[in-house]
């Protein structure tokens, strides 16, 4: 952890922001893929983990993890408050140039981060770009109730708001500017994959195929 004198002091290339919840065995491995990544760009990066109130280890292993680490910041919410206030949390206390939020549960692939990365950065590909989301092309298996739910809440939120979230994702690259405009919002409840929408800025795509979860395995997000 770091003093808020000694972060602002910091500028890194790259921010990853990872919420965390009763995730203790993917934390390390997922470290180890993030790093590699940020290797083979060579960038200057730091990782962000947001513990949501973890029941598990998770907390444990990500402060045993930071002694190892010296650009990881470690944060631990009071209990568990849900993911945007993970994300929120996470994105307040980065300090990249370019950030990405990423699950902690290794559904997200750090691999596509090299990907994200080229498109938002190559003159060549998409000029003014501000965000690339990593979507899935398809959901992973799941019980009928959670895909009858979430066709649902789609549905309802293209109908009210005209913003068409059925293959959105909160897999996202931005840049700092979108922190920042993100940081500013007045909400109280947040809505992280919604309000970045909104903002209407250039944001590009990429497909990737998930790998179905373990029956035991379901998401811990509701």
């Amino acid at each position: 952890q770091r003093t808020e004198e000694k972060m602002r002091q910091s500028k890194y290339q790259l921010s990853c922001v990872v919420p965390v919840y009763n995730e203790a065995s993917n934390v390390s491995p997922l470290l180890q893929s993030l790093q590699q990544v940020c290797e083979r760009l060579n960038l200057s990066w730091e990782a962000v983990l947001v513990d949501d109130g973890s029941s598990d280890s998770s907390w444990d292993n990500i402060v045993r993890l930071a002694h190892g680490h010296s650009n990881l910041s470690a944060i631990r919410l009071s209990r568990n408050f849900g993911k945007e206030s993970a994300i929120y949390a996470g994105l307040l206390y980065a300090w990249g140039e370019t950030l990405v939020v990423i699950d902690s549960d290794l559904q997200h692939p750090p691999e596509l981060i090299e990907q994200m990365w080229s498109r938002l950065h190559d003159p060549a590909s998409d000029q003014g770009v501000e965000i690339v989301s990593a979507v899935k092309q398809k959901r992973q298996r799941e019980s009928i109730t959670r895909e009858v739910a979430a066709r649902i809440f789609y549905w309802l939120f293209l109908k009210s708001t005209g913003i068409d979230l059925k293959s959105s994702t909160d897999f996202k690259m931005m840049t700092s500017r979108v922190r920042s405009l993100y940081l500013s919002l007045p909400e109280r409840y947040r809505f992280f994959r919604g309000l970045t929408c909104w903002f209407g800025l250039p944001e590009a795509t990429i497909e990737f195929s998930p790998s179905d979860r373990p029956e035991s395995g379901a998401s811990r997000w509701t």
